[in-house]
């Protein structure tokens, strides 16, 4: 008896492209009975002859249709365009404002920690 599991799943595998051997490996990996595997295989390459079996008659050759170049589509391959420069935008301009905005807030701020004495008698003289 074959196991359907191991059937379906080599059948799978070749529908994707897959060699028949690279799948058995893959269910023998996969901790499967190599038996089962083979047994599954025999039933896969019945089917395979089966259906690729030769004809005896033969048909004529069918022409295939010629296919005009403007109806041909061209598929371009884009690189990265990793290390390319990019024209400046206008959101680099509002990060140069804000970075400008930042070091002005910061030195107002170390100005006032460091200078927070002469500030509060300023202050203190303002409001007596």
């Amino acid at each position: 008896m074959v196991n359907n599991e191991i059937l379906e799943g080599l059948r799978t595998a070749m529908l994707r492209g897959e060699s028949l051997q690279k799948a058995m490996l893959t269910f023998f990996n996969a901790g499967y009975s190599k038996i089962e595997i083979e047994q599954a295989a025999a039933v896969i390459q019945g089917e395979k002859r089966e259906i690729f079996k030769p004809e005896t008659t033969a048909q004529p050759e069918q022409k295939k249709p010629e296919v005009k170049k403007a109806e041909q589509t061209k598929v371009e391959q884009q690189a990265s365009k990793y290390g390319e420069e990019k024209a400046p935008t206008k959101k680099n301009g509002l990060i140069i404002f804000l970075i400008i905005l930042l070091v002005i807030l910061f030195a107002g701020l170390a100005g006032m920690f460091f200078f927070k004495d002469q500030i509060m008698s300023v202050l203190s003289s303002l409001f007596d």
